[in-house]
């Protein structure tokens, strides 16, 4: 008797582990199909590409490098021709219409040294190195061209360790990213993937993923800038803007 009610319980036990199960598989299918629906597996086959659109544009800044040098018997006399020097430069940069400030014009280096092997006399050389930021998005190298003229004329010399060093770039290159760019990369992007599934007889799905970079072409200050010929126009900075989608694969 006692046997069988210990089988009958069991066999209860059983059951009621059965039923528990089943309905453990059930709520989670339910959930698995409502994650599907709404988007919330992310799935097992995908495929990425990435597509670009490029764009031609003149650089609306640059950055030029001039040496102030000034020599004279004693330093005093050094000293006050440099600053002469400079202070003809920078009125003729306001001539131009330039705002002088520390953000476009300024010393980067100074140096003083006395000459020992001067012929009859000791003399000293007095050099500032100087930078001059432009910026012009309309006509920049005709700005260029009037900085080159200026410096000229008060006998100012390319920058020692930059040359003719002239840094191009733009003061904001994302405004030149324009929603149009962006429209052509996303096309091209979407081209590719059909044309990578295409021949393996999948289909695209929906997209799963997506980001999107721009290059940079922007320049700073450095000696490794181009070294253009003074008065040669900028030449055009190929931007690109890039966008890299994640497609499901079916």
């Amino acid at each position: 008797m006692l046997s069988n009610k210990w089988f009958q319980g069991m066999l209860y036990a059983l059951v009621g582990l059965l039923i528990v199960l089943v309905v453990l598989v059930i709520a989670v299918t339910i959930r698995d199909v409502s994650d599907i629906a709404r988007g919330n597996t992310y799935p097992t086959k995908t495929i990425s590409a990435t597509g670009e659109a490029k764009i031609s544009v003149k650089p609306d800044v640059a950055y030029l490098f001039y040496d102030i040098v000034a020599e004279e018997k004693d330093e005093k006399g050094a000293r006050e021709k440099y600053q002469k020097k400079m202070r003809d430069f920078l009125a003729g940069l306001k001539a131009l219409g330039m705002d002088i400030n520390a953000s476009n014009v300024a010393t980067t280096a100074f140096s003083m040294n006395k000459d020992e092997t001067a012929e009859n006399a000791k003399r000293y050389k007095a050099t500032v190195s100087v930078q001059v930021k432009i910026e012009d998005k309309k006509a920049i190298d005709d700005t260029l061209k009037a900085v080159y003229d200026v410096a000229l004329k008060h006998d100012l010399e390319p920058s020692a360790a930059a040359g003719y060093n002239q840094c191009a770039g733009f003061k904001d290159q994302t405004e030149y990213m324009t929603p149009e760019l962006r429209r052509q990369a996303t096309e091209n992007a979407w081209k590719k993937a059909a044309e990578l599934v295409l021949p393996t007889g999948l289909r695209l799905g929906a997209v799963v993923g997506a980001a999107s970079y721009d290059s940079s072409a922007y320049y700073p200050p450095a000696g490794s800038c181009s070294y253009p010929v003074p008065g040669i126009p900028l030449a055009p900075v190929e931007l690109t803007t890039s966008v890299n989608l994640t497609f499901e694969v079916r």
